[in-house]
Parts: structure tokens; C-alpha cells; sequence
């Protein structure tokens, strides 16, 4: 699969902490690369100024005494640039954070970060700077008549996709937005799928541990009257497939549906039939 990622610099005077958000960005946000880690501002300054740079990581107070201000210095001659690259402050001393904020950051992140606070964060940066939708290039199993191992190469649009199942081995099944078309086999891990998740501003999100849903679609919570445990499936608009929800996500996919991210709500009347997607 390939998409655009967004190259960021994280900028701190401390080894350790560089790791750990360099750590936490990779892990959790892999739609940013970082391309650059330094501990001082003049090597920092001199690859940002090239613009090459989308984002900076930055902390605030470097060094102590007249050194302390330094970060705020390179803040401002940031923000000098045209365009500019979005800022994250980062620091130890929340006292910082007014005087920051003069040179426009988008955001702000306490010492030690927190992986929900970094959430927010990049949320916000997506939001406010959107990529536009790259397409998503993926091999999948071709249906050819006496091909059984036949490869295709197709492009996808994030809004083309409804949802995504884990299939053999490492790979997957997307189902498409046309109703009459699946791709078997995709040569993307569940766990990649994350990177569509990130790209098109969090419309992408888990609702089981095998399934990852587009939810411009999702529109309806049922409950599963055939189990014996409380348990709901995910409606998707003009779709027949009710999703299975596992109970740690449920307060997710409650969440996502309550803040109006589904498309539109379930008509009266409208309720669509199960299907066994583990085929």
C-alpha cells in the first residue's frame, strides 16, 4: 500500500525524550515520518528552512538560564516562513504554553506525553491541514477463471472502501461501497489499514479486532437478540451487513455514531440481514 505521509522534525535537547515521542508517533500515527530528531535549534533551523519540513515538535525551553528561550526564538522565525510548517509545542513547564501560544502552534503536549493527548493533537492537525486523498495502491487475489493465483494491482479511494476484514493469513478483505464487489486477499495487514484511518481524518475505525469500518457509511446500533450476552451489530447505510461489535470498542463506535459521523440515520423500516463475513 502507498500514501503520502506527512514528514515531521521533532526538535528537544533531551535523548530520551526525543525517543519516546519519536516512539509514540510511529507506533500510534504512522501517516507521520519523521525525517529529522535534533538537540539543538541551528541544526533544527537549518533543515525547516528548507522547507521540506510539514510539522515540528517542539520544545519549548531548551537549556536553562538565557538558553531557556531558545525554543520560543525558533518559534517565531517558524512562523516567519511562507508557507509555515504547523508547530507542536512540547514541555515540561506548563507556564510556557501562554507565551507559546503567540507564535501560533496548534497545539500543545505536557511532559511526559500522553498517548490520548497526542491523539487530540494530531487529530486537530489533521483537520485544520488535510491531505487531499491520495489513491491507495494494493495487490489483491484477481478472479480470473484458471488463474487461482493471479495478482491484480488496484487504486483505491478511502471512500470508495466500506469496511475491511481480516482474511488468510496476513491478509485482508475489502469491501467496496459497490455492493457487488469484494477483493480477497489484499496484500494489506489489518494493522497497515490504520494508515487510511489517519489519512482520511479518522473516518476509518475499528470496531472489533477484525474489522475496520468506513464510518461515512455506519448509521445504526442494533442489538443482537440471538446471543445470550448483550451484544450489538453495526448497521451500514444501503448495505445488508450488520457488523459484529466487539465490547471493547463499543464505546467507540457509540461515540463515533453520537457525534455525527455516520452519513445520515436508518430509515424507519429499513433493517438489513446478517452475513457471515469470516468466509
Amino acid at each position: 500500500m502507498s500514501a503520502k505521509k506527512r514528514p515531521v522534525v521533532i526538535v528537544e535537547d533531551h535523548p530520551a525524550e526525543r525517543d519516546e515521542l519519536k516512539y509514540l508517533l510511529e507506533k500510534f500515527h504512522p501517516d507521520m515520518e519523521v525525517v529529522g530528531e535534533f538537540g539543538d535549534i541551528e541544526s533544527a533551523w537549518a533543515m525547516i528552512r528548507t522547507g521540506q519540513v510539514e510539522g515540528v515538535f517542539l520544545d519549548i525551553n531548551f537549556g536553562t538560564g538565557d538558553k531557556d528561550s531558545k525554543g520560543l526564538e525558533l518559534a517565531e522565525m517558524i512562523h516567519a516562513l511562507k508557507p509555515a510548517p504547523w508547530i507542536v509545542f512540547v514541555s515540561g513547564r506548563v507556564e510556557h504554553a501562554l507565551e507559546g501560544y503567540k507564535s501560533f502552534p496548534i497545539g500543545f503536549l505536557a511532559k511526559p506525553v500522553k498517548v490520548f493527548e497526542l491523539e487530540k493533537v494530531l487529530s486537530a492537525v489533521r483537520e485544520r491541514f488535510p491531505t487531499n486523498p491520495s489513491r491507495i495502491s494494493v495487490r489483491y487475489q484477481a478472479d480470473l477463471v484458471g488463474d487461482d493465483n493471479g495478482k491484480l494491482v488496484r487504486f483505491l479511494e478511502p471512500s470508495e472502501i466500506l469496511f475491511i476484514h481480516v482474511h488468510q493469513g496476513a491478509t485482508t478483505k475489502v469491501y467496496m461501497v459497490d455492493r457487488n464487489e469484494i477483493l480477497f486477499k489484499v496484500n494489506v495487514t489489518l494493522k497497515d489499514w490504520q494508515f487510511v484511518h489517519h489519512l482520511y481524518n479518522w473516518k476509518f475505525g475499528y470496531i472489533s479486532k477484525q474489522t475496520i469500518v468506513n464510518f461515512n457509511h455506519a448509521n445504526v446500533l442494533l442489538p443482537d437478540l440471538e446471543e445470550v450476552t448483550p451484544s450489538f451489530r453495526l448497521g451500514l447505510r444501503n448495505s445488508i451487513h450488520q457488523l459484529p461489535v466487539g465490547p471493547a470498542f463499543l464505546p467507540f463506535v457509540r461515540e463515533a455514531l453520537r457525534s455525527g459521523v455516520m452519513s445520515e440515520p436508518l430509515k424507519t423500516g429499513v433493517v438489513g440481514q446478517k452475513e457471515d463475513i469470516t468466509k
